[in-house]
């Protein structure tokens, strides 16, 4: 009995061992960070002049989806497949978030320049979804008029 023990024992310290060597090693094996796609020269030069005094700043997301409609983003093909084009606008100082209220026919000429002209009017294309400080806006590519939602934060 003192011999089996000593097995068991002896296993249970190999074991552990083994577990503690590999343990680190499969905790630093992260997969790499998925980055959103560059913004285009058209992007760029036309989200600029909204950027030029410091006060508001842009974010934009592309957003696929899968056949089964889960969000996730295809790296390397993300206009080739089913997309949402999503902008917010955000404020860079503490007050400046009421300020970036924008206006909707605004909002609904700047949808249709971004599907025609940085889009190119894509077959992949779904929603435009621009939020600013208090609403969001979303366009469908579907339809040939453009719906607004707007929902208080």
């Amino acid at each position: 009995m003192n011999k089996k023990s000593l097995k068991i024992g002896l296993g249970i310290v190999v074991v552990l061992i083994i577990g503690f060597l590999l343990n680190p090693f499969w905790w630093l094996m992260q997969s790499p960070i998925v980055q959103q796609p560059k913004w285009s020269e058209e992007e760029t030069e036309y989200f600029e002049r909204f950027t030029k005094n410091g006060e508001i700043d842009i974010i934009r997301y592309y957003k696929n989806f899968t056949k089964a409609g889960k969000d996730t983003l295809f790296v390397n093909d993300y206009d080739k497949r089913n997309f949402d084009y999503k902008l917010v606008f955000y404020g860079t100082q503490k007050n400046a978030y009421q300020s970036i209220i924008l206006e909707k026919d605004s909002i609904e000429k700047m949808a249709k320049y971004i599907k025609y002209n940085i889009l190119k009017n894509n077959k992949y294309f779904r929603n435009i979804i621009i939020r600013d400080g208090r609403n969001k806006y979303i366009f469908s590519a579907n339809d040939s008029v453009f719906f607004i939602n707007e929902t208080s934060y």
